[in-house]
């Protein structure tokens, strides 16, 4: 007995670990992406395509807000090489409020996923495709104009651009980001529930983190 009192104690231990290790992947993969696409936004000099956005509201809504902290916390650790000291409150609010906008979009898609009996949002109509899209623009759109008020208050804003300028090429960005890979990690962690015997990485991880 006392055996297996010390096997099951241990259990819990273990998948505390787990999940610890898969936030602290998830923070590696969100600053490599934010990295990669950053170069090559320098290359095209236009923010064509901003992959950790897709990152943050594919976890948002596989997960829900206790989720929040992790991209929040992702974007406070790369904006360390950008941003000053003296800056810090911008470097904050530009780290948190364009997540809360996904947060808020992301809610009731989940809300509407679970009154239709799901437990995460699917693809499986075109009504739920273009639901999707148009929630994805409206919050890609919100964070474009939170951030890029953000910057201008900063004093950060490139000179060769004009806010509406930047407000277009962060609304495009997160869009393309968004769209291109939040729907491919929510299908592959549906996997999870809908075919237990074909689990993948992310469905495990999705479903640990849960």
């Amino acid at each position: 007995m006392a055996i297996l009192r010390i096997a099951s104690d241990t259990v819990p231990v273990r998948n505390q670990w787990l999940r610890i290790w898969l936030m602290v992947g998830y923070i590696a993969v969100w600053s490599a992406l934010w990295f990669v696409s950053g170069q090559l936004n320098l290359i095209a000099d236009i923010r064509l395509w901003y992959p950790p956005a897709g990152l943050t509201f594919a976890i948002l809504l596989a997960c829900g807000a206790w989720a929040l902290p992790l991209p929040v916390l992702s974007s406070l650790l790369v904006g360390f090489s950008i941003w000053s000291w003296t800056q810090w409150p911008y470097h904050l609010a530009v780290s948190l409020l364009p997540p809360m906008t996904y947060l808020a979009v992301t809610y009731p898609l989940r809300r509407c996923a679970s009154a239709n009996g799901l437990q995460s949002w699917s693809f499986r109509s075109a009504r739920q495709v273009a639901v999707f899209l148009g929630a994805t623009a409206v919050a890609a759109l919100l964070a474009a104009l939170i951030g890029a008020t953000l910057l201008k208050a900063a004093g950060t804003l490139p000179d060769a651009f004009s806010l509406r300028d930047i407000v277009l090429n962060w609304w495009v960005g997160d869009f393309i980001g968004i769209v291109t890979f939040a729907p491919l990690l929510i299908i592959l962690s549906l996997i999870h529930i809908s075919e237990p015997t074909r689990r993948t990485p992310i469905s495990y991880a999705v479903f640990c983190l849960k």
